[in-house]
């Protein structure tokens, strides 16, 4: 079972962070974030063992990039157990806009199996960089994965918000 309540204090967390630091966007220059990506994944043992490396990729729509392609690292820590059937996990996302912007985002969260071959992860992600239109961008917000792991498919949505793009050259 994922715990909501305490991804959602992890949000609003990341939220007052992101309003208080200095050099941030202000609230006033947020908009929207909604991202829908099919993806696609392999999964392999890591060095950090026991730890489970997935390498994913994949295509959808994103709000301010429009059709974009995706690629994704998450390290699944298989010796956690921050809830019953649960591992913690970090993700590191990069959205690839038609014209060559990127965004990255880096994430933490937990996947939880809800049958024997599917896995439902709740994370919660900052953006740590950018280029083109997103440079000096900053975001912050949740991301849910229905990960089917016997087909190696996912479908991953993001939402949050983003500090206008653009506005910060």
């Amino acid at each position: 079972m994922i715990y909501p309540r305490r991804i959602s204090r992890a949000a609003i967390a990341l939220v007052a962070v992101l309003i208080s630091v200095p050099g941030q966007a202000s609230a006033a220059s947020l908009v929207p974030f909604r991202a829908t990506i099919a993806e696609t994944f392999t999964a392999a043992p890591c060095s950090a063992v026991p730890s489970l490396c997935v390498s994913a990729v994949g295509t959808g729509e994103a709000t301010h990039l429009g059709k974009t392609r995706e690629s994704a690292s998450v390290v699944i820590n298989l010796a956690s157990n921050p809830a019953p059937g649960c591992t913690a996990e970090i993700r590191e996302t990069i959205f690839n806009a038609a014209n060559g912007d990127q965004l990255t985002l880096h994430a933490t969260g937990q996947g939880c199996d809800t049958s024997p071959t599917t896995t439902a992860a709740v994370d919660s992600f900052v953006v740590t960089g950018g280029t083109g239109r997103f440079n000096g961008a900053t975001s912050i917000g949740t991301i849910n994965v229905t990960v089917d792991r016997a087909s190696g498919t996912a479908v991953t949505t993001f939402n949050g918000v983003l500090s206008t793009p653009g506005s910060l050259h």
